[in-house]
């Protein structure tokens, strides 16, 4: 029997359709030392027949008994995963298939990489936009490679991690906080090198999708990931993250957390003013979140970062044209 290279993961729900395209794109790479695991949400839609109807053994197909949430679903994958390499992408990107080759050559003949990164290209609205852009880099392990990756990337895919470099029981802490990649990455390149490609690994279809990602937390709960309240929860979970799981860095968790008071600021003053009827009405809970987390807001990077912003926004022609008197 062929070993298992690349087990390229899908964590899908209820988006059967789109996931056809992507299998159906997927299966006309022809090599045996691959497999295409699928693990569905509990998906309410035709997804288990979909997939079922494709005859091919590569294809592993799993379904969870209810929706455990997307960083779950992710972590299963990894979990049902047979391949020495996972390689994430979502039930709607489109794989490079000609780099396959390529991507398995690096990890059979570079022994050290714990992970690679490559460039992802979305082509949503019409645009060919390049998500995250990466050069053709190799970054030691350990602060090297934090210091330039961690939390550069936002995206699930084109993530290719060493299976056996992660920890699934301890990312499993995490659960809940849409950045479950970004665990992951993180304790890959604590143990080996991290690989970033200016290369095209997948691209992001032009087609109009509603998000199937919300929020866990109580004071955002069913809420979706970009809305205000959901953002400010993502915020509260990358800090936790970078005090928790970097304690052996104290350098690097400095560098991290002054990135990070930044992010609060930008996020804060977006908030006002580009969704000001949603900080009207959620005032009292945003407020409650910024008084929670008094370390972050009472820092002089922050106040000077927020004011930076808000002055921007204030006097931003476009900004009282387009959102305020609805001016094109």
């Amino acid at each position: 029997m062929t070993e298992i290279i690349l087990s390229i993961c899908i964590p899908t729900y209820n988006r059967s359709n789109i996931l056809k395209e992507t299998i159906s794109h997927l299966i006309k790479c022809k090599r045996d030392d691959i497999e295409i695991v699928i693990c569905d949400n509990a998906s309410p839609d035709r997804t288990e027949i979909i997939v079922k109807e494709f005859e091919d053994s590569r294809i592993k197909y799993y379904k969870n008994l209810l929706n455990y949430g997307v960083d779950m679903n992710i972590l299963k994958c990894i979990e049902r995963a047979k391949g020495e390499f996972i390689y994430f992408i979502t039930d709607e990107d489109i794989i490079n298939l000609d780099l396959i080759p390529w991507i398995i050559n690096l990890i059979k003949t570079k022994k050290e990489l714990n992970m690679i990164i490559g460039t992802v290209l979305d082509k949503r609205n019409g645009i060919n936009k390049i998500m995250y852009p990466f050069g053709n880099h190799i970054y030691k392990p350990g602060p090297q490679a934090i210091l330039n990756l961690f939390f550069k990337e936002g995206y699930l895919a084109g993530i290719i991690i060493k299976r056996d470099s992660v920890d699934i029981n301890l990312a499993k802490k995490y659960i809940g906080c849409i950045y479950i990649h970004q665990v992951l990455m993180l304790q890959a390149m604590k143990k080996g090198y991290s690989m970033t490609s200016s290369k095209i690994f997948c691209y992001i279809p032009d087609r109009e999708l509603i998000s199937e990602i919300y929020m866990f937390k109580d004071y955002c709960k069913n809420k979706p990931y970009f809305s205000p309240l959901g953002t400010f929860s993502q915020l509260e979970d990358r800090y936790q993250i970078i005090d928790e799981i970097l304690s052996e860095y104290p350098q690097i968790q400095l560098i991290l957390r002054n990135r990070e008071y930044k992010k609060w600021a930008d996020v804060l003053a977006r908030t006002i003013f580009m969704s000001p009827k949603s900080f009207i009405v959620e005032n009292h809970k945003i407020i409650k979140i910024l008084n929670k987390n008094k370390n972050i807001i009472k820092t002089h990077i922050f106040l000077i970062e927020f004011f930076k912003k808000f002055i921007k926004y204030l006097f931003s022609v476009k900004f009282w044209r387009n959102k305020i008197f609805r001016l094109n």
